[in-house]
């Protein structure tokens, strides 16, 4: 996951400031030398190094981040240096980089704190809200690649003025990180290849993208959704939508609340209320689908959920099928052939996680080399039995017992032999909710009783992809990049797009 993104960024890492730093400082005396701090960003955890003398800041340096290529380098080149300049870490945020501003502000503070500085966060100025009332012929609320692509088919239809919203400071949502993405066309491209290319179209096209903007409800006129409701950070919108609204506001994966109201009374849901770990961004809320049912839409497969018994990042030694699976304190764990038992297993565990084991040498690369994906992707190795169980803080007697009774029962080519060993620490997380807001074949919102809800439509993981008792209804493909042309066009009163002739002798 991500590895386009840890690649590219890598050139970034180690990098520092190199304006000369302010002749005084605000912040007092240091001890002089180099320290640490961790801010949130973006996209997780940034680490920054701060390098002081006695009386003052020598050089800000980021040395690992997971932030957006596009983004985070006008943060990345203008936080250090305004703290150099300004001598203190509370300096502004950059615009269009706001999250990834902070998180470099947070980490210089933090690290500046444990040098001995002493600098007081400025007073938060008076919040003063604006209210505006916007008007457009389609609105859709989401920037992600099945927003974007309706916005695309949009424009290119014609007809109406189009306005995107985007909750994030940057468009692309989940997409933004697809390494690999085949277009309707066959063509292969990145997430973040299409995306650029498919706003630049809207762009120019004259539709208005507005990012900082959350969806945080649905105007209802006689029936029909007729606007939205949405707020930045300083200003409160409704805004009219004369053809309709289109909520791609990805899936709900990032909001516990939701995927525990969904998944109801079960053994699994509890597991998941005390270790709920998560695949999606806190962005991936479910706004378009809590807006959706205040204003009387269905819903549909809220209770299934894909949950892996790994994330991708802990998996460097191979299924945990195929390798020996003890607990934390070195319990064998028969791994059974029903998957949902298996899961129910390891969430039944007092840490929701385990450990899997097998040599060495069969430990891959690790799929990302960035500290936010790493920090629970843990490997230990070891010569012996008894060394593994100390790296693993296990009891090596039930360790040893339990590496016996594997290799009881595991064929020739799985079983544990005297040398080299390795044991990953892995944790169960959920991986997708393709349930969602309930639509026909065209995108179009429906309610309890099957009827259209006028106004509404919902596209890409906003949209349900299975029934309530797991039965496909729509592939996150056809949901991707079939629903949001169909949706435009019904939206706007556009026939189906023709069938291409059958070829003639």
């Amino acid at each position: 996951m991500k590895k386009w993104t840890a690649l590219f960024l890598s050139v970034l890492l180690l990098t520092g400031c190199t304006q000369e730093p302010a002749p005084s400082q605000p912040g007092g005396q240091f001890q002089p030398g180099r320290y640490q701090g961790t801010g949130e960003g973006y996209g997780g955890t940034i680490t920054v190094e701060v390098e002081v003398s006695a009386d003052r800041i020598e050089a800000v340096s980021i040395l690992s981040h997971n932030e957006s290529r596009g983004v985070c380098e006008a943060a990345f080149e203008q936080i250090p240096a305004e703290i150099l300049r300004q001598g203190t870490p509370y300096v502004e945020l950059v615009a269009g980089a706001t999250l990834t501003s902070q998180g470099v502000i947070d980490a210089a503070a933090q690290a500046l704190e444990q040098a001995g500085g002493e600098f007081t966060p400025p007073d938060p100025e008076p919040e003063v809200r604006t209210q505006r009332e916007l008007y457009a012929g389609l609105v859709i609320a989401g920037a992600g690649g099945a927003g974007m692509t309706a916005a695309a088919e949009a424009v290119r239809e014609g007809g109406a003025t189009v306005l995107v919203l985007e909750q994030q400071d940057i468009i692309g949502g989940e997409t933004l990180y697809e390494p690999v993405l085949t277009l309707s066309d066959g063509t292969l491209t990145s997430g973040y290849g299409m995306l650029g290319d498919l706003r630049a179209e809207v762009e120019e096209a004259g539709a208005e993208l507005l990012t900082g903007v959350k969806l945080t409800g649905l105007e209802v006129t006689d029936g029909r959704v007729t606007g939205v409701r949405a707020e930045s950070a300083d200003t409160d919108y409704l805004i009219h939508a004369q053809y309709g609204v289109i909520l791609a506001t990805g899936d709900y994966g990032g909001n516990p609340e939701l995927v525990l109201a969904g998944a109801g009374e079960t053994g699994l849901a509890e597991g998941l209320q005390e270790h709920f770990r998560t695949l999606s961004r806190g962005s991936s809320d479910g706004s378009g689908l809590t807006a959706a049912l205040e204003a009387g839409a269905a819903a549909s497969g809220l209770g299934q959920l894909e949950i892996w018994d790994s994330a991708p990042e802990q998996r460097r030694l191979g299924e945990s099928r195929e390798l020996l699976c003890v607990d934390s304190d070195g319990r064998w764990l028969t791994v059974p052939e029903e998957e949902s038992a298996w899961l129910q297993k390891l969430m039944e565990l007092p840490e929701g996680a385990y450990w899997a084991i097998g040599p060495a040498e069969s430990a891959a690369e690790p799929q990302t080399d960035t500290a936010a994906a790493q920090k629970d992707a843990r490997l230990v190795t070891a010569g012996t039995l008894e060394e593994l169980a100390e790296a693993m803080g296990a009891d090596p007697d039930l360790l040893r017992q339990a590496v016996e009774s594997h290799n009881a029962v595991a064929p020739e080519g799985e079983r544990l032999e005297t040398g080299d060993y390795a044991a990953e620490w892995r944790t169960p997380v959920l991986a997708e909710t393709p349930g969602g807001i309930r639509t026909d074949e065209r995108g179009a919102v429906l309610r309890e009783d099957g009827s259209v809800l006028p106004g509404l439509y919902a596209v890409g993981a906003a949209a349900a992809g299975v029934e309530d008792d797991g039965t496909e209804l729509w592939s996150a493909a056809e949901r991707a990049m079939l629903l949001p042309g169909r949706a435009v066009r019904t939206a706007l009163g556009l026939p189906d797009e023709p069938e291409e002739p059958e070829a003639s002798d």
